[in-house]
């Protein structure tokens, strides 16, 4: 949110950096690894926040809390890595699954012209003279600077409407006396019993009233 960026790590697949690979303006303060798979790893991951991350943004910070915005990478969660942020005043913030295309601002502007620059071969030089209106578009972007969360927000689509289960209709009260499962053969034992409770409410209170059909 300064308008500076700090040198980043770059992962090659592979045992060992070839140094084939780098152009001959590569900067010096580039941190230059390899991986099996040529993804970051837990050990990579902690290298990468001691010796970039921390040391590049203690000063800086002048004893305030440091916000590292992290995509969620099984990496980013490791005990060592959490203590570490705990322990020195960094708060970690990890995005939500399947949401860094919008919330993460460096997506949509840096790595995009990123990957433009990686197939015309001037990866390196591009990324290291990157502008600071550019980082800021990226901050901008995402919502987090100035913030303004309908940035992100105002890009979801509304969920669908859930239909809702039809409500099935009360049945209508049958007075005791009226229902025709008293006259069914053999007669309902429920329309019994509810005829036989109507009959003793109505010799305990002569004020009851019930549908009596006429014979």
């Amino acid at each position: 949110m300064d308008r500076t960026a700090l040198p980043p790590m770059v992962i090659f697949k592979g045992k060992k950096v070839n140094p084939q690979w780098l152009p001959d303006n590569t900067p010096s303060d580039w941190i230059l690894k390899c991986s099996s798979k040529g993804w970051t790893n837990n050990e990579l991951m902690k290298e990468w926040l001691l010796e970039d991350f921390e040391v590049k943004t203690r000063d800086k910070a002048e004893g305030r809390t440091r916000l590292l915005i992290f995509n969620g990478h099984v990496s980013h969660t490791t005990s060592s890595i959490i203590r570490h942020c705990i322990l020195n005043n960094i708060q970690l913030a990890l995005l939500p699954p399947h949401s860094s295309h919008l919330t993460f601002g460096c997506r949509s502007f840096q790595f995009s012209e990123t990957k433009y620059d990686w197939r015309n071969g001037s990866l390196f030089s591009h990324w290291h003279r990157s502008d600071s209106e550019r980082r800021m578009a990226s901050w901008c972007d995402s919502g987090l600077q100035p913030f303004n969360p309908l940035k992100v927000l105002g890009r979801i689509p509304p969920p669908l409407p859930v239909n809702q289960p039809a409500r099935g209709t009360t049945p209508e009260a049958v007075a005791p006396f009226a229902n025709p499962d008293l006259t069914s053969s053999p007669i309902d034992t429920p329309a019994l019993r509810a005829a036989n409770s109507a009959i003793t409410q109505l010799a305990h209170d002569r004020n009851a009233v019930f549908n009596i059909p006429a014979r």
